[in-house]
């Protein structure tokens, strides 16, 4: 019997060390699960609530059931937006297939839209071609340098909606930060010394004549809605395209347009 105590105490002791290894380890993953499923609020900062020692049998029993469920859930979650983006990208496809044929697609309001003609010939390259060689595949992410993550996060998030993608390795970066996902692409907000001026004086009054990023999307009204529900000013495109630009807390310019030839 004290042999089997002991052999308990051991097994226990080394339970409890390897859940709160686990829980330390997976914490940020845990808490960005947790965060990312609600949206009634903003969802920033994200603050470390792992479970470190203590307690007895029961605790840990409960941690690491506890750990386990989040992990399970935060896996499915995974698996669902894996699923989400290659639905999106097979609709893409019927849609552009689809198009060629009729030349249009409707959108969410009932607009049609017209497929551009894009001369696919533009795209060739030189087989000598570095970029050809490298079989570049698109934009990863764009990134931008911020003050306040705080206030970032409840534009980015509060108003804007955008989802965290808790891939970010915040124990291997020194600086706060997030990465948050736009369709199958990213932003990397970074809070760190800009060396630009941020205060909008000093900067274009249109976002078009400003270094900006752009974002593509099947109906712009949601956002010009919400935009003007926050009080917060845009500029159409001078190009006539069906885009508009409007700048973040920290003077970040972003454009946005609607329609099938975004690409262009």
């Amino acid at each position: 019997q004290s042999h089997l105590k002991s052999v308990h105490d051991i097994y226990t002791v080394s339970k409890k060390k390897v859940v709160c290894e686990m829980m330390t380890a997976f914490g940020s993953i845990v808490i960005a699960t947790t965060t990312t499923t609600t949206t009634s609020k903003p969802f920033y900062p994200l603050q470390h609530h792992g479970r470190r020692g203590g307690g007895g049998g029961s605790s840990s029993t409960n941690s690491s059931r506890k750990f386990i469920h989040l992990v399970s859930v935060r896996k499915e979650q995974q698996q669902q937006q894996q699923q989400q983006r290659r639905r999106h990208r097979e609709r893409a496809l019927e849609t552009r297939s689809s198009s060629d044929n009729q030349n249009t697609v409707t959108n969410t309001k009932g607009k049609m839209l017209k497929w551009s003609d894009i001369d696919e010939k533009t795209k060739e390259l030189p087989d000598a071609s570095v970029a050809k060689k490298m079989q570049i595949t698109g934009v990863h992410h764009v990134a931008i340098i911020v003050k306040d993550m705080q206030r970032t996060m409840d534009f980015y998030q509060g108003i804007l909606g955008l989802a965290i993608n808790p891939a970010r390795p915040k124990d291997k970066l020194p600086y706060d930060g997030a990465w948050l996902w736009i369709g199958d692409e990213m932003i990397h907000i970074m809070e760190l010394p800009n060396p630009d001026p941020d205060d909008i004086e000093s900067r274009p009054t249109h976002g078009g004549r400003d270094r900006h990023f752009c974002i593509g999307c099947m109906d712009i009204q949601p956002l010009m809605d919400a935009l003007d529900a926050n009080k917060i000013e845009y500029t159409k495109s001078k190009s006539g395209r069906p885009a508009i630009f409007f700048r973040d807390p920290d003077s970040n310019t972003l454009e946005v347009v609607e329609g099938l030839e975004w690409r262009v």
